[in-house]
């Protein structure tokens, strides 16, 4: 009499594929478009085999752990997203400062997010400034938008009565000596945000 192996779980199988197919981390909408039952979501979660990142927000559970966390599971949540101010200097890794909970930019006019974990602080502006100067780094398999190091300078001048003197001269600092300058492209950035006058004090005393 032979003995029959139990057929392997091959839902479970399936799914990790899905998400492993399409980068590793899924949000609810996205599992569901691709084939995943709601049901199997959830069973998976109290099986230990997925992990809820976020609300309606998944990885495999057997994948290495997310490498910035934060910023991973804000832009896979908020698509327009764009990581800037102090949050952008630290994935830059020209401060030293922190910013309190992940600081996003957002055009003019889009509904306000919700999420649960991380913290956020969302800034919002019109359409040709919250486009300029944006770089995408993939990051755990997620898009992670963030403004490239002279629109993150540029914005820090402009938001510096909020964010202090000291955190700005810093910044500055830390670029001039760790990148190439790009006074040029700074400045056209300034310009458009309107606050090329100020920027131009700020680079002569600092570079």
């Amino acid at each position: 009499m032979s003995i029959r192996c139990p057929e392997p779980n091959t839902t479970g199988d399936k799914v990790k594929r899905v998400f492993e197919t399409h980068g590793g981390v899924l949000r609810f909408s996205e599992a569901v478009r691709l084939g995943v039952r709601p049901g199997t979501l959830r069973d998976m979660v109290e099986a230990d085999q997925l992990e809820q990142l976020a609300r309606g927000l998944y990885k495999v559970k057997s994948t290495p752990d997310l490498s910035v966390p934060d910023l991973v599971i804000v832009a896979a949540k908020i698509p327009k997203a764009v990581i800037c101010l102090v949050s952008a200097l630290s994935f830059h890794e020209i401060t030293t400062h922190f910013a309190r909970g992940v600081q996003i930019l957002l055009p003019r006019g889009s509904h306000p997010p919700v999420l649960d974990y991380p913290p956020i602080q969302v800034h919002s502006a019109v359409r040709s400034v919250y486009e300029l100067g944006h770089e995408v780094h993939l990051i755990d398999g997620v898009k992670v938008t963030v403004t490239d190091p002279e629109k993150t300078l540029v914005d820090c001048v402009k938001f510096r009565n909020e964010l202090g003197t000291e955190l700005v001269i810093e910044a500055l600092r830390t670029y001039r000596q760790s990148m190439q300058i790009q006074v040029d492209k700074m400045m056209n950035y300034a310009r458009i945000c309107r606050v090329a006058k100020v920027m131009g004090y700020y680079l002569d005393g600092i570079l």
